[in-house]
């Protein structure tokens, strides 16, 4: 498996975080030759050997999106371990505290509370701290068989990358003793550890003069441990990117260097009759311009005209 992490301290990195976990389904099995396979040259790059056995598995449920940032006691999801000698263990609320847990179930990064086994190399994984430092997005884009990953830094392989690879497709071959031909394995780089998180905490409230007032909460690539002040910024400046859409149409842009951007009444009035004329939503979508590119959106929709 091939899996991508956010920056696992407060440190400012500067191009994404890959990692290659590997094993096999037996127990003699030891390590394997890692590669990176890129198709414009048809060539395979050496990485060096794979890291110790990783604990590696497929959901056998699809896990339903769920509550980010506080404890999700509703939803969980059953796995298959594909090492028959691997378990799983819960653990308490402290030690979920402490990062106990994590592991990567698709896209997105999440821990789990209890463990508990339903099957030979079964397990059924609830008590979910969901969405792990601005991955909540990926609570939405699960599906059956996807891969699981526990993640123990011992036992991850670092893939080399750059700060140009967010956004392409990264292939990691690997070779173990007496394999005839190589296990493959591909992501797609989101770029979680070098672009900021979505700003959070929208606010849409009509000023004085009939203007909407859009506010937000910026968040930091480097905020994620609880502090008493403000979070640093973690990007070369504060910038925010607002568009305005009406369904797929771009209706307006602007970029300003604050959580604020106010909306026009004129405007507003506007785009609110294109947005009617054909029958779709009107939208505002904010992202943080970062050093290596932009967060994903904060969406605010349901803006009609007579507010």
């Amino acid at each position: 498996a091939v899996i991508e992490l956010a920056a696992p301290d407060d440190r400012l990195a500067e191009a994404p975080l890959i990692y290659a976990a590997a094993t096999g389904a037996d127990a003699g099995w030891r390590r394997a030759a890692l590669f990176r396979y890129r198709p414009e040259t048809a060539s395979a790059e050496p990485l060096g050997a794979t890291a110790p056995a990783a604990v590696l598995g497929r959901a056998l449920t699809v896990l339903e999106p769920g509550t980010a940032w506080t404890m999700d006691l509703r939803q969980s999801v059953d796995v298959q371990l594909a090492h028959a000698g691997d378990a799983l263990l819960s653990v308490d609320d402290d030690a979920l505290m402490r990062g106990g847990n994590l592991c990567a179930l698709g896209p997105e990064l999440l821990q789990f509370g209890r463990a508990d086994p339903i099957g030979p190399g079964r397990y059924r994984l609830s008590r979910l701290l969901r969405g792990w430092r601005g991955c909540e997005w990926a609570m939405a884009a699960h599906l059956a068989n996807e891969r699981f990953v526990l993640i123990d830094a011992e036992r991850l392989a670092a893939v080399p990358s750059v700060a140009t690879d967010v956004g392409a497709l990264l292939e990691v071959r690997a070779v173990g003793l007496g394999d005839v031909t190589p296990v493959s394995a591909s992501l797609a780089v989101d770029g979680r550890a070098v672009l900021p998180p979505s700003p959070v905490h929208g606010r849409v409230r009509i000023a004085d003069g009939g203007d909407l007032l859009v506010q937000w909460t910026r968040r930091s690539r480097l905020g994620w441990a609880w502090r008493d002040d403000e979070v640093p910024l973690g990007e070369e400046r504060e910038a925010y990117r607002v568009v305005v859409k009406a369904g797929a149409v771009t209706l307006r842009e602007a970029e300003v260097t604050g959580p604020e951007w106010r909306y026009a009444a004129v405007d507003w009035a506007s785009d609110a009759e294109v947005a009617t004329a054909g029958a779709v939503a009107l939208v505002i979508e904010v992202r943080q311009i970062g050093t290596h590119g932009v967060s994903r959106p904060l969406v605010a929709s349901g803006l009609a005209a007579s507010g």
